[in-house]
């Protein structure tokens, strides 16, 4: 056999973020028998191969360790079987032959899938429909539905109010997060981000809170207006105030000064 059949239902596996247990289970998919056989007179079915850790281990690229780990992951939640022997090791695929049907299925499995499938796609479709009758029966807090109006990617509105809600419970005010919204509105029309970069707002309001990026500036501003007070200043003259504490932070300390010190200040009105 020159290939193995891969459902589009992998996608929804447990196992699939983690890349060490995905990636052996698809070499071991990849190794199993596709007809019974035998090795030193055991009998090796369809759907199993013999191995050993190591080889496991130099085929998939992973480590000894890894290897041990995905094989655990994998036998815990029943996708494989692992039988001992004193040199080497059975590796079973279970349910192999649903992963793999031949093509000489009778017409009843073939049907049998078609009804699952079909079933299976009513089934997702009732659940979206559903999703969207209760997102239009949600109620909404009329200063959301103002700030909503000028976001400016219009997604997930029911998550996003969740959200929305939980940032609220922190202590931020609704003109906080309005503000947020309508900078962050006005950098994407500024910058011409397209409609895919722009953040959900389910994620502006989550729990990393990107949407504080777009208030801090406020507290920028106020600190360089208060910095400006020392701007006349030449920075090794101001470098040496700051070194013997006559300026400390935004105060002038003027205990230590000279008089010299104290002149140069008067001159540039900071006295």
């Amino acid at each position: 056999m020159g290939h193995i059949k891969l459902d589009r239902k992998i996608l929804e596996w447990e196992w699939y973020t983690d890349i060490n247990t995905c990636r052996l289970f698809l070499h071991i998919l990849l190794k199993a028998n596709w007809k019974d056989g035998r090795f030193k007179g055991i009998e090796i079915p369809r759907g199993s191969f013999v191995a050993s850790y190591q080889t496991l281990a130099d085929e998939s690229g992973l480590t000894v360790r890894g290897v041990r780990t995905a094989l655990k992951h994998l036998k815990a939640t029943g996708e494989v079987t692992v039988k001992r022997h004193a040199k080497f090791s059975v590796i079973t695929v279970n349910n192999y032959c649903l992963y793999q049907s031949s093509d000489t299925e009778t017409d009843n499995q073939v049907t049998v899938e078609r009804q699952s499938s079909d079933s299976q796609a009513t089934t997702i479709e009732e659940v979206k429909k559903l999703r969207r009758e209760e997102e239009k029966e949600k109620t909404y807090m009329r200063a959301f539905e103002e700030l909503w109006e000028v976001y400016p990617r219009k997604s997930e509105k029911a998550a996003a109010y969740d959200k929305y809600k939980a940032r609220l419970s922190d202590g931020y005010s609704e003109d906080e997060l309005a503000t947020a919204v309508k900078r962050y509105a006005d950098q994407c029309e500024k910058e011409s981000t397209e409609q895919r970069y722009i953040k959900h707002a389910k994620t502006f309001f989550g729990p990393r809170m990107p949407f504080a990026d777009f208030l801090e500036h406020q507290v920028v501003v106020v600190e360089k207006q208060e910095e400006d007070r020392f701007e006349s200043l030449e920075d090794s003259v101001r470098a040496d105030l700051v070194e013997r504490g006559i300026i400390d932070g935004q105060s002038l300390r003027v205990g230590d000064a000279t008089e010299e010190d104290i002149a140069l200040l008067r001159e540039k009105r900071l006295l």
